[in-house]
């Protein structure tokens, strides 16, 4: 059986069962990402990614709540502590990194430091990112 809380997460099974323990209540206002049996959620809930990644998504646990609502207990829902990244710049040029094709397009003929490159190079020249 596995746990329904820890420090670091709380599952969707322990919310249903305990909706008004401390627990429970000590949640509020925390920024999470929410996690189900196949991934922890990207932005806005399309795709899958794992834990700490750039590209999870991380919401305030009332929204998260909100969104898997829905999903019954063979999905495996859990909300794990997030911290934001402090440094939006920093986020966007790894974002880059992992997914190069999401700022610049289809490889083509690069090879894939060159797009890697080229991604990160996109997001530096950007207006958001001009001190």
């Amino acid at each position: 059986m596995s746990r329904l809380f820890g420090r670091d997460f709380i599952t969707q099974k322990y919310l249903r069962q305990y909706p008004n323990s401390k627990r429970a209540q000590s949640w509020a206002g925390v920024m999470v990402q929410i996690q189900t049996e196949n991934g922890v959620w990207r932005h806005g809930g399309s795709g899958y990614t794992w834990p700490g990644h750039p590209d999870a998504w991380i919401v305030p646990f009332e929204f998260a709540v909100e969104k898997i609502d829905h999903c019954g207990p063979e999905k495996c829902g859990r909300f794990l502590r997030a911290t934001p990244p402090a440094d939006p710049l920093r986020s966007r040029i790894m974002k880059a990194l992992f997914d190069p094709g999401a700022t610049e397009g289809f490889k083509g003929n690069r090879d894939l430091v060159a797009w890697q490159a080229d991604a990160v190079m996109r997001i530096i020249n950007s207006p958001e990112a001009q001190i």
